[in-house]
């Protein structure tokens, strides 16, 4: 019934993605609007929204049966399905299993069919009979973002971006004589929205890339149109574990730098505040630097545009790179501009992969991480500190200041409790040669050792103090990333347009809600000094502006009161009744003067009101009822039915009363429904919150490093 095209799979030019498919017999709109969508995805299970229900057809029913367990249902046709609710849980599990998933929703309901139709049917154009669906997400291992999908693996699940160039030539050749090929890569967490890029020289085993590899484990690999050499090919199927291999095809296959420019400003990421033309100032710093020599950097901006261009065919661009989270890689570092000490030297030294794999620093043998370093070291307290150690590890300090900036770091962390420590292991060798000269009472002895006990006691609380302050904080990374992403604007399954059932709505709530209780408490955490230096040397940079904006928030309210009534009042901007907001979705002002635009919504639903209330009561006067008979009623989807005694001609009725509507009372009835319409729109701030996502950020980061630092003070004790 359906057949592809027949092409040559080996051709640089095939697509495996898009099929053409023949029709041979007649089948229903809703079939055929399915095979549209899976004609451009045939690689990918089609998610297939009807109704409250995801459907599985065809091939993909299969699939579903055998790694979602799903049923097939009665009928010819392969079919199987599961509700709504389950969405987070079984598209996850497509994906876990190495699946491309594509989600189709539906973009309109049969009400808003009916009047299309009926506007075609004006024009005298041909009618749909099927409600129009959109493509709104793509989700593979490393596309994942929603906290449902995210929150059990702590870990970044990176997609690598490959590509070679022209190896070093003449003196370039002299300085690494065992340099054959010139690599780049982009590498994405997209979950909190990080972009590393790079390019290096490397040798005949690819030795910078393997250790590239150990370090990252990306869980994706994206290859260009263009044939990688076999000995790379070789090292990245033997040097990760069961991989995506993404090779992308047409336009988007064909990588360069040349493409790069034309790419950011077509796509507007970086929005800046009233930028010129042709102004990147508020570009990354590291796409910045690297634009300015597009031919010494022709291997990272190709890399890059690779990476740009499938984010792109999963819908994530806009919500990727907007964050503007662009680093480069260790390799680049000496390059770059933000270095603590102003040195030449670099920042970190890189373990290559055969140290990190021989000396067990992420995983052992068997591939866990028992009796590995990472293992014994990670007792932090959240998943954003988990990762900052883990990348602590494989690129361990290499300057003498900073390794001694991070010990004074601990150190102080650890305050008296450090001194306390300090005098207990005194204490315990001045024991130990009294032992060795033979020269002790019994009870100087027992009371010695309670003196060390104690004083090892209190060291040992107070790293734990520390580490207990942050637990019950969230992934606040991934979390700002998201609510960042839902203000860009880009499609997605939330988008205002999609007809879902649950309330997406009362899902941003809680993440805003959530988000400012942690950053609060990311706010009690960090008061140590010497962080604050070593993660903002500048004075008067960023972290303290974002310090600043933290305490007013936490002045701006009684937070013991709010964690009893639900109620936040923070400044002028978050000022909404959360616990009401957590049971509607909808985040509403406490007070008048919070926010114009709901203010202004509320003027018009009460002159709306008014207006109604008026006509009301002129149709009470020309009938000649009482107040108590002649109302305004619901009657289905009509909120304003004049319902009136049953001595009137009848139109639609219930026992003892008729009810009607007429055109001015229903041009009445749509100015109050827009000015309702306006109001729901105007009580979701969360564009608000997200346009401090620079500072929350910022607090994040210095959260991190005292998480991973604070695994030193327990190894300490």
């Amino acid at each position: 019934m359906h057949l592809p095209l027949l092409s040559d799979h080996a051709s640089p030019s095939f697509n495996v993605r898009l099929h053409y498919v023949i029709q041979e017999e007649k089948i229903s709109p809703g079939q055929e609007q399915w095979w549209r969508f899976k004609a451009q995805n045939f690689d990918s299970v089609i998610m297939f929204k009807v109704g409250k229900f995801y459907e599985l057809f065809e091939m993909d029913a299969y699939v579903g049966a055998d790694v979602l367990g799903l049923i097939f249902m009665k009928g010819d046709q392969p079919h199987s399905g599961f509700p709504e609710v389950r969405y987070h849980d079984m598209a996850e599990g497509l994906a876990r299993a190495g699946y491309r998933v594509v989600v189709v929703e539906q973009t309109e309901t049969p009400d808003q069919l009916a009047e299309r139709n009926a506007e075609l049917k004006k024009r005298g154009q041909k009618l749909d009979k099927v409600v129009t669906r959109e493509k709104v997400a793509v989700l593979t291992k490393g596309t994942m973002i929603d906290a449902e999908m995210v929150q059990s693996r702590p870990d970044a699940s990176y997609i690598m971006a490959v590509f070679e160039y022209e190896g070093p030539k003449g003196e370039a050749l002299e300085k690494e004589p065992n340099a054959v090929i010139g690599l780049a890569l982009c590498i994405v967490d997209v979950a909190s929205a990080q972009v590393i890029i790079g390019q290096f020289n490397d040798d005949e085993v690819r030795s910078c890339l393997r250790t590239h590899l150990t370090a990252m484990q990306p869980v994706e690999v994206l290859l260009p149109k263009k044939e990688l050499s076999s000995t790379t090919m070789r090292v990245l199927r033997g040097g990760l574990r069961d991989p995506r291999m993404n090779y992308m095809r047409g336009k988007s296959g064909e990588w360069g730098q040349d493409k790069v420019l034309n790419m950011l400003k077509k796509g507007d990421y970086f929005k800046g505040d009233a930028a010129a033309e042709g102004d990147t100032t508020h570009w990354p710093a590291l796409l910045n630097q690297l634009m300015q020599e597009p031919g010494a950097n022709t291997g990272a901006l190709s890399a890059f545009y690779g990476m740009a261009s499938f984010l792109k065919e999963s819908m994530l661009d806009s919500a990727v790179l907007s964050l503007g989270r662009v680093e480069a890689l260790p390799d680049l570092q000496k390059q770059a501009t933000s270095t603590l000490s102003g040195s030449d030297e670099p920042t970190s030294l890189l373990l290559n992969g055969a140290a990190l794999e021989n000396l067990e620093v992420l995983e052992n043998a068997e591939g866990g991480s028992a009796g590995t370093l990472l293992g014994v070291l990670d007792h932090c307290s959240t998943p954003f500190g988990r990762r900052r150690l883990r990348q602590w590890l494989c690129r361990p300090l290499f300057r003498v200041g900073d390794i001694t900036r991070r010990q004074d770091v601990v150190a102080e962390l650890m305050g008296e409790a450090s001194e306390a420590a300090g005098k207990a292991r005194k204490d315990m060798a001045e024991l130990n040669r009294a032992l060795g000269q033979l020269e002790f009472r019994v009870g100087d002895i027992t009371r010695r050792q309670d003196v060390v006990a104690e004083l090892m006691r209190e060291a040992s609380e107070a790293a734990g103090k520390a580490h207990k302050d942050m637990e019950g904080i969230s992934d606040l990374e991934r979390a700002i990333a998201r609510l960042h992403a839902s203000t860009t604007g880009a499609s997605g399954r939330d988008a205002a347009h999609v007809i879902l059932y649950e309330d997406a709505t009362k899902r941003k709530v809680k993440a805003v809600k959530a988000a400012i209780y942690d950053l609060q408490q990311v706010r009690n955490s960090l008061s140590s000094p010497l962080l604050l230096e070593l993660t903002d040397p500048s004075e008067g940079g960023p972290w303290f502006e974002m310090l600043q904006v933290i305490n007013e928030l936490a002045s701006a309210t009684d937070w013991k009161e709010a964690e009893s009534t639900g109620r936040i009042t923070v400044g002028v901007i978050f000022a909404a009744d959360w616990k009401e907001a957590e049971i509607t979705g909808r985040i509403v002002p406490t007070s008048k003067g919070v926010d114009a635009r709901f203010d202004a919504a509320m003027e018009s639903i009460k002159e709306a009101e008014g207006h109604l209330k008026t006509y009301l009561n002129d149709v009470r006067a020309r009938i000649g009822g009482s107040g108590k008979d002649i109302n305004y009623v619901s009657v289905n989807k009509e909120t304003h039915c004049i319902e009136v005694p049953s001595k009137f001609d009848m139109v639609s009725a219930r026992k003892g009363f008729k009810r009607y509507m007429s055109d001015d009372l229903r041009e009445l009835v749509d100015g109050l429904e827009a000015a309702k319409e306006e109001k729901e729109t105007a009580t979701v701030p969360i564009e608000r919150f997200a346009e401090g996502q620079q500072l929350w950020t910022s607090a994040v980061d210095a959260e991190s490093e005292l998480d991973a630092l604070l695994p030193g003070c327990l190894a300490d004790n």
